[in-house]
Protein backbone atom coordinates (compact mmCIF):
# COMPACT_ATOMS: atom_id res chain seq x y z
CA UNK A 1 0.00 0.00 0.00
CA UNK A 2 2.45 2.35 0.93
CA UNK A 3 4.95 1.92 -2.38
CA UNK A 4 0.90 2.84 -4.03
CA UNK A 5 0.80 5.97 -1.75
CA UNK A 6 4.35 7.49 -3.17
CA UNK A 7 4.05 7.46 -7.11
CA UNK A 8 0.69 9.13 -6.39
CA UNK A 9 1.79 11.30 -4.15
CA UNK A 10 4.84 12.51 -6.61
CA UNK A 11 2.20 12.30 -9.73
CA UNK A 12 -0.08 15.00 -7.46
CA UNK A 13 3.33 17.16 -7.11
CA UNK A 14 4.22 17.11 -10.85
CA UNK A 15 0.74 18.30 -11.40
CA UNK A 16 0.21 20.77 -9.07
CA UNK A 17 3.75 22.23 -10.39
CA UNK A 18 2.22 22.47 -14.14
CA UNK A 19 -0.78 23.62 -13.25
CA UNK A 20 1.00 26.58 -11.37
CA UNK A 21 3.43 27.15 -14.32
CA UNK A 22 0.95 27.72 -17.13
CA UNK A 23 -0.84 29.94 -14.29
CA UNK A 24 1.66 32.40 -14.31
CA UNK A 25 2.32 32.06 -17.75
CA UNK A 26 -0.96 33.38 -18.86
CA UNK A 27 -1.10 35.92 -15.67
CA UNK A 28 2.45 36.98 -17.15
CA UNK A 29 1.74 40.50 -19.72
CA UNK A 30 2.44 39.76 -23.31
CA UNK A 31 5.47 40.32 -24.49
CA UNK A 32 6.09 42.83 -27.24
CA UNK A 33 5.42 41.30 -30.84
CA UNK A 34 8.24 39.81 -32.20
CA UNK A 35 9.36 40.76 -36.15
CA UNK A 36 9.29 37.18 -37.80
CA UNK A 37 11.42 38.64 -40.42
CA UNK A 38 14.90 39.80 -40.14
CA UNK A 39 15.39 43.53 -40.47
CA UNK A 40 17.80 44.67 -42.34
CA UNK A 41 19.43 48.69 -42.32
CA UNK A 42 20.55 50.61 -44.76
CA UNK A 43 23.75 52.99 -44.36
CA UNK A 44 21.60 55.78 -44.86
CA UNK A 45 19.10 54.76 -42.00
CA UNK A 46 21.92 54.37 -39.41
CA UNK A 47 23.46 57.66 -39.89
CA UNK A 48 19.86 59.61 -39.63
CA UNK A 49 19.27 57.45 -36.80
CA UNK A 50 22.33 59.34 -34.91
CA UNK A 51 21.33 62.48 -36.19
CA UNK A 52 17.65 62.32 -35.60
CA UNK A 53 17.85 60.38 -32.01
CA UNK A 54 15.84 56.94 -32.87
CA UNK A 55 16.90 53.63 -31.65
CA UNK A 56 16.55 50.30 -33.39
CA UNK A 57 14.37 49.30 -30.78
CA UNK A 58 11.91 52.13 -31.53
CA UNK A 59 12.38 51.50 -35.33
CA UNK A 60 11.49 47.68 -34.53
CA UNK A 61 8.10 48.40 -32.67
CA UNK A 62 7.25 50.53 -35.38
CA UNK A 63 7.58 47.42 -37.56
CA UNK A 64 6.19 45.13 -35.12
CA UNK A 65 2.68 46.90 -34.81
CA UNK A 66 2.39 50.19 -36.94
CA UNK A 67 -0.50 52.51 -36.01
CA UNK A 68 -0.51 53.52 -39.83
CA UNK A 69 0.96 51.87 -43.21
CA UNK A 70 0.49 53.84 -46.20
CA UNK A 71 1.97 53.30 -49.68
CA UNK A 72 4.48 54.87 -52.24
CA UNK A 73 4.66 53.41 -55.39
CA UNK A 74 6.63 56.00 -56.75
CA UNK A 75 9.59 55.81 -54.62
CA UNK A 76 9.13 51.97 -54.13
CA UNK A 77 8.61 52.10 -50.31
CA UNK A 78 5.93 51.84 -47.64
CA UNK A 79 5.69 54.74 -44.59
CA UNK A 80 5.02 52.46 -41.54
CA UNK A 81 3.56 55.59 -38.50
CA UNK A 82 3.57 54.79 -34.56
CA UNK A 83 2.29 57.59 -32.15
CA UNK A 84 4.80 57.85 -29.70
CA UNK A 85 3.77 61.04 -26.32
CA UNK A 86 3.39 64.12 -27.99
CA UNK A 87 5.14 62.93 -31.40
CA UNK A 88 5.08 59.95 -34.34
CA UNK A 89 7.72 57.97 -35.63
CA UNK A 90 7.77 57.54 -39.53
CA UNK A 91 9.97 54.51 -40.65
CA UNK A 92 10.29 53.79 -44.78
CA UNK A 93 10.66 50.36 -45.42
CA UNK A 94 10.92 48.97 -49.15
CA UNK A 95 7.87 47.38 -50.60
CA UNK A 96 6.20 44.87 -50.61
CA UNK A 97 4.68 45.06 -46.85
CA UNK A 98 4.11 42.89 -45.50
CA UNK A 99 7.62 42.02 -46.22
CA UNK A 100 7.92 38.47 -47.94
CA UNK A 101 11.74 37.96 -46.90
CA UNK A 102 13.59 40.67 -45.25
CA UNK A 103 12.44 44.00 -43.80
CA UNK A 104 14.41 46.91 -45.60
CA UNK A 105 14.71 50.02 -43.41
CA UNK A 106 15.48 53.17 -45.83
CA UNK A 107 15.12 55.70 -42.74
CA UNK A 108 13.24 57.25 -40.43
CA UNK A 109 12.14 60.33 -38.56
CA UNK A 110 10.03 61.96 -35.48
CA UNK A 111 7.52 64.16 -36.40
CA UNK A 112 6.50 66.10 -33.47
CA UNK A 113 2.71 67.03 -33.69
CA UNK A 114 0.48 69.69 -31.53
CA UNK A 115 -3.24 70.08 -31.22
CA UNK A 116 -5.06 72.67 -29.67
CA UNK A 117 -8.03 75.61 -30.24
CA UNK A 118 -8.92 78.72 -31.20
CA UNK A 119 -11.70 80.60 -31.28
CA UNK A 120 -13.85 80.03 -34.12
CA UNK A 121 -14.64 83.54 -34.88
CA UNK A 122 -11.05 83.61 -35.92
CA UNK A 123 -10.12 81.05 -38.28
CA UNK A 124 -10.54 83.04 -41.37
CA UNK A 125 -8.15 85.79 -40.32
CA UNK A 126 -5.85 82.97 -39.93
CA UNK A 127 -6.31 81.39 -42.54
CA UNK A 128 -5.96 84.34 -44.53
CA UNK A 129 -7.74 84.79 -48.33
CA UNK A 130 -6.58 81.81 -49.97
CA UNK A 131 -4.85 80.25 -47.10
CA UNK A 132 -2.14 83.37 -47.43
CA UNK A 133 -1.42 83.69 -43.76
CA UNK A 134 -1.27 79.85 -42.75
CA UNK A 135 1.04 79.51 -45.56
CA UNK A 136 3.21 82.44 -44.25
CA UNK A 137 3.18 80.92 -41.06
CA UNK A 138 4.31 77.25 -42.80
CA UNK A 139 7.12 78.93 -44.54
CA UNK A 140 8.74 80.82 -41.63
CA UNK A 141 8.30 77.81 -38.99
CA UNK A 142 8.91 74.79 -41.30
CA UNK A 143 6.02 72.70 -39.92
CA UNK A 144 2.68 72.08 -41.02
CA UNK A 145 -0.26 73.81 -39.99
CA UNK A 146 -4.08 72.95 -40.57
CA UNK A 147 -7.02 74.58 -39.19
CA UNK A 148 -10.85 73.20 -39.29
CA UNK A 149 -13.61 75.40 -38.91
CA UNK A 150 -14.02 74.49 -35.44
CA UNK A 151 -11.36 76.36 -34.34
CA UNK A 152 -8.84 72.74 -34.09
CA UNK A 153 -5.34 73.27 -34.77
CA UNK A 154 -3.27 70.64 -35.45
CA UNK A 155 0.45 71.47 -35.82
CA UNK A 156 3.14 68.86 -37.05
CA UNK A 157 6.92 69.52 -38.37
CA UNK A 158 10.23 67.30 -38.02
CA UNK A 159 11.36 69.74 -34.94
CA UNK A 160 9.92 69.93 -31.45
CA UNK A 161 11.38 73.69 -32.07
CA UNK A 162 9.42 74.50 -35.27
CA UNK A 163 5.91 73.02 -33.58
CA UNK A 164 6.26 75.17 -30.96
CA UNK A 165 6.94 78.26 -33.24
CA UNK A 166 4.33 77.39 -35.34
CA UNK A 167 2.11 77.50 -32.90
CA UNK A 168 2.83 80.25 -31.37
CA UNK A 169 2.50 82.11 -34.51
CA UNK A 170 -1.09 81.14 -34.62
CA UNK A 171 -2.21 81.84 -30.91
CA UNK A 172 -0.99 85.40 -31.42
CA UNK A 173 -2.62 85.65 -34.89
CA UNK A 174 -6.04 84.76 -33.30
CA UNK A 175 -5.18 86.63 -30.18
CA UNK A 176 -4.97 89.77 -32.74
CA UNK A 177 -8.37 88.84 -34.46
CA UNK A 178 -10.51 88.46 -31.48
CA UNK A 179 -8.95 91.84 -30.42
CA UNK A 180 -10.01 93.62 -33.50
CA UNK A 181 -13.19 91.96 -34.20
CA UNK A 182 -15.83 94.36 -33.35
CA UNK A 183 -19.87 93.65 -33.64
CA UNK A 184 -22.24 95.62 -35.13
CA UNK A 185 -25.66 94.76 -35.71
CA UNK A 186 -26.61 92.97 -38.50
CA UNK A 187 -23.36 91.19 -38.08
CA UNK A 188 -23.82 87.24 -38.74
CA UNK A 189 -21.05 85.09 -37.06
CA UNK A 190 -20.72 81.56 -36.31
CA UNK A 191 -20.57 80.59 -32.34
CA UNK A 192 -19.82 77.65 -30.38
CA UNK A 193 -22.60 76.72 -27.50
CA UNK A 194 -20.85 77.16 -23.98
CA UNK A 195 -23.88 76.03 -21.75
CA UNK A 196 -27.64 74.87 -22.26
CA UNK A 197 -30.85 75.06 -20.04
CA UNK A 198 -34.13 74.51 -20.74
CA UNK A 199 -34.90 78.71 -21.34
CA UNK A 200 -31.55 79.54 -22.47
CA UNK A 201 -28.54 78.68 -23.98
CA UNK A 202 -24.83 80.90 -23.65
CA UNK A 203 -22.77 81.49 -26.58
CA UNK A 204 -18.71 82.09 -26.78
CA UNK A 205 -18.19 85.27 -28.63
CA UNK A 206 -14.32 87.01 -29.45
CA UNK A 207 -11.88 88.53 -27.02
CA UNK A 208 -13.42 86.11 -24.35
CA UNK A 209 -16.99 87.76 -24.48
CA UNK A 210 -20.24 85.68 -24.19
CA UNK A 211 -24.11 86.21 -24.71
CA UNK A 212 -26.85 84.53 -24.09
CA UNK A 213 -29.53 83.36 -26.69
CA UNK A 214 -32.96 82.94 -25.19
CA UNK A 215 -35.32 79.62 -26.30
CA UNK A 216 -37.56 82.53 -28.32
CA UNK A 217 -34.24 83.19 -30.54
CA UNK A 218 -33.91 79.63 -31.47
CA UNK A 219 -36.88 78.67 -32.61
CA UNK A 220 -35.69 78.34 -36.51
CA UNK A 221 -33.99 74.97 -34.57
CA UNK A 222 -37.47 73.52 -34.20
CA UNK A 223 -38.81 74.92 -38.01
CA UNK A 224 -40.54 78.35 -36.33
CA UNK A 225 -42.46 76.31 -33.95
CA UNK A 226 -42.34 77.10 -29.71
CA UNK A 227 -39.20 75.10 -28.24
CA UNK A 228 -40.11 73.66 -24.59
CA UNK A 229 -37.02 72.51 -23.89
CA UNK A 230 -33.71 73.97 -25.08
CA UNK A 231 -31.89 71.09 -24.28
CA UNK A 232 -33.57 68.71 -27.08
CA UNK A 233 -32.08 70.84 -29.71
CA UNK A 234 -28.93 72.40 -28.85
CA UNK A 235 -25.71 70.72 -27.08
CA UNK A 236 -22.46 71.90 -25.57
CA UNK A 237 -20.04 72.48 -28.43
CA UNK A 238 -23.11 72.95 -31.42
CA UNK A 239 -22.04 75.66 -33.63
CA UNK A 240 -24.77 77.86 -34.49
CA UNK A 241 -25.16 80.84 -36.46
CA UNK A 242 -26.61 83.72 -35.41
CA UNK A 243 -27.29 87.60 -35.66
CA UNK A 244 -26.33 90.54 -33.55
CA UNK A 245 -29.86 91.83 -33.32
CA UNK A 246 -29.73 94.75 -31.41
CA UNK A 247 -26.63 96.09 -28.79
CA UNK A 248 -27.34 97.26 -25.27
CA UNK A 249 -24.54 99.13 -23.11
CA UNK A 250 -22.20 96.80 -24.75
CA UNK A 251 -24.50 93.52 -24.42
CA UNK A 252 -25.12 91.60 -27.89
CA UNK A 253 -28.42 90.45 -28.46
CA UNK A 254 -28.22 87.70 -30.94
CA UNK A 255 -30.96 85.25 -32.56
CA UNK A 256 -30.55 82.31 -34.62
CA UNK A 257 -30.18 82.07 -38.34
CA UNK A 258 -32.31 79.42 -39.84
CA UNK A 259 -30.86 77.45 -42.93
CA UNK A 260 -30.93 79.33 -46.10
CA UNK A 261 -32.17 82.51 -44.42
CA UNK A 262 -31.31 85.86 -46.72
CA UNK A 263 -29.40 88.17 -44.72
Amino acid sequence: MELLVVPIFLALLIGLAVAIQRRDRTARPSAAPVLQKPVVYTNHVVQRMGERGVTKAEIESVLASPSRVKEIPEKESVRLERDFAGKTLRVWVTRPWPARQEIVVKTAAWRYVEEFDIATFAVSAVKGRAGASVQRIEADSQARVTIGPDGRVRVSGGEARDVAAARQMVERAAASAEKLMVYSVGDRVTVPITRVEPEFAMAALAASRTARLHVSKLRCLNAGRRISDLRTFVCVGDLIEVEVEEIRSGKLQLRAVGRGEAQ
